[in-house]
């Protein structure tokens, strides 16, 4: 079973103790759900090498946790974590790209000398974009960032999902057991003066208690304010206002322009424009993915669309957009209101029986000798029902499920309702925009919404429900 195009149920249940024990590694249907988002985000990791990666450990069911020494609760027993390796480089130089990258991810752990641990949050809780270093083996203590461990340096825990551990703790000791938090990432007064940053919001920056829009507003910083850079959580700056080396909050990195020629470029994202339009512009300006909470969505679709379709398949929804570098504000609204648009559920589903699609028999109007299907590329008996609408985006007739499964490494001809699979529902939406950016980049920014509407759809099916969600996705998304 394909969980993503290149990740399968076989390869994240793999356990050496599982077969020698004759014990069946199976995933319970949540855990199963977990390990499309953990494959998701292999996914990204994957195309950021180019490489594929060799997954040494993934799910493991209580029975198989208990007998490596996991924790009942560890990430990897929730199906939210895997071990790898990739493909030609080093494991510390791996870690480091992807720490680098903005890939989202909870934890990232250089295990030295065995792998590379990535681990998630459960579905609705915020990831915390840790970076951590566990030099020592199984159970020895972790320390933070992926730099060698130095004379003074002080262990940290791995606190997993819902504070659980992501790894196998049981020799860490107490003292190792503080969480990471914004006080511990702040520099002393006696450190070296922060890299300084200034603020290109036009219309200021709001300053947050925590590293996500989930958490209270503290004060809006006005645009030209220089500020002190202490550390970073994914797409968030943590900084320090009076030059103390204190912490005040967090801020949205991409708003953010360096003023020090020293500083590290993985330091911050730079950003790609000083202002956001009114509309959304013609060039991306940068990925606000890591920002974009169900909660955030629910508020762009109506009441009787399922909260919990949207917790659920938001994650693959925007591990979709980051794979194909369609991650910013123009792009992520796109992809909300077509999604509206053409699922209002927010959840891939097989297109219903309609007037448009069926005269006597089930998807008739698609089949060979129609107009429709001459458009689909339909040619064979039957290519009305077998590739009719599917996914987030409503997939339709063989020519659409071959140019892009080709597209997404997914052979959709032969198995078409992949096409539902989350994860690849996820991507074929991504490639879909991708295969019309330019032109859908274009339509936006001069507010042309019923031509973007039509370079997905066609025609004009759902547009009063694009332009709403639209509306609303452009007012609510974090700029």
């Amino acid at each position: 079973m394909q969980l993503t195009p290149n990740f399968s149920l076989a390869e994240l249940t793999v356990s050496d103790t599982a077969r020698r024990k004759g014990i069946d590694n199976a995933p319970t249907p949540a855990h199963l759900r977990n390990l499309r988002r953990t494959a998701a985000l292999l996914e990204e990791i994957r195309a950021l090498f180019g490489v594929p990666l060799e997954i040494t450990s993934g799910y493991r069911n209580p029975q198989v946790n208990k007998l490596v020494g996991g924790v009942p609760t560890s990430a990897h027993a929730l199906g939210l974590a895997a071990d790898f390796h990739v493909q030609g480089l080093d494991d510390l130089a791996a870690a480091k790209r992807i720490r680098d990258s903005g890939i989202v991810f909870d934890q990232l752990i250089y295990e030295a000398g065995r792998c590379v641990h990535v681990g998630l949050q459960p579905d609705g809780k915020a990831q915390r974009q840790q970076v951590l270093r566990q030099p020592g083996g199984p159970g020895s203590p972790v320390f933070q960032g992926l730099e060698a461990v130095g004379a003074g340096t002080v262990p940290t825990d791995v606190p997993g999902p819902a504070g659980t551990s992501a790894s196998t703790p049981a020799a860490v000791t107490p003292a190792a057991l503080a969480p990471v938090s914004p006080a511990a990432m702040a520099a002393p007064a006696s450190a070296p003066m922060s890299p300084r940053f200034v603020v290109i919001a036009r219309d200021g920056l709001r300053l947050r208690s925590g590293p996500s829009i989930d958490f209270p507003e503290r004060r809006l910083v006005p645009a030209g304010t220089v500020v002190h850079l202490l550390g970073r959580e994914g797409q968030w700056a943590l900084v320090d206002l009076e030059g103390d080396g204190l912490a005040d909050g967090f801020m949205s990195a991409p708003f953010l322009r360096a003023l020090d020629v020293d500083t590290p470029p993985a330091a911050i994202p730079a950003p790609a424009a000083a202002a956001v339009p009114a509309v959304p512009a013609a060039a991306g300006t940068g990925d606000i993915t890591a920002l974009v909470t169900p909660n955030l969505v629910r508020q762009a679709f109506p009441r009787a669309t399922p909260p919990s379709n949207i917790s659920t398949h938001l994650p693959f929804v925007m591990a979709g957009l980051r794979a194909r570098q369609l991650s910013d504000r123009a792009m992520v609204t796109m992809a909300i209101a077509t999604i509206r648009a053409e699922t209002e559920g927010f959840v891939p589903i097989d297109e219903g029986i309609s007037t448009l699609n069926t005269r006597r028999k089930p998807f008739d109007l698609y089949e060979p000798g129609t107009q429709a299907a001459t458009n689909l590329g339909n040619t064979q008996p039957g290519d009305g029902a077998r590739f009719k609408g599917r996914g987030y985006i409503q997939l339709t007739g063989r020519d659409n499920y071959q140019r892009i499964g080709r597209q997404v490494g997914v052979d959709l001809l032969a198995q078409p309702q992949m096409a539902n699979d989350p994860g690849i529902a996820g991507l074929i939406l991504a490639q879909f925009l991708k295969n019309r950016e330019a032109a859908i980049r274009t339509a936006m920014a001069s507010h042309q919404l019923a031509k973007a509407r039509r370079l997905v759809n066609g025609g004009s099916h759902g547009l009063d429900r694009f332009v709403e969600t639209y509306g609303k996705a452009l007012a609510l998304l974090p700029a």
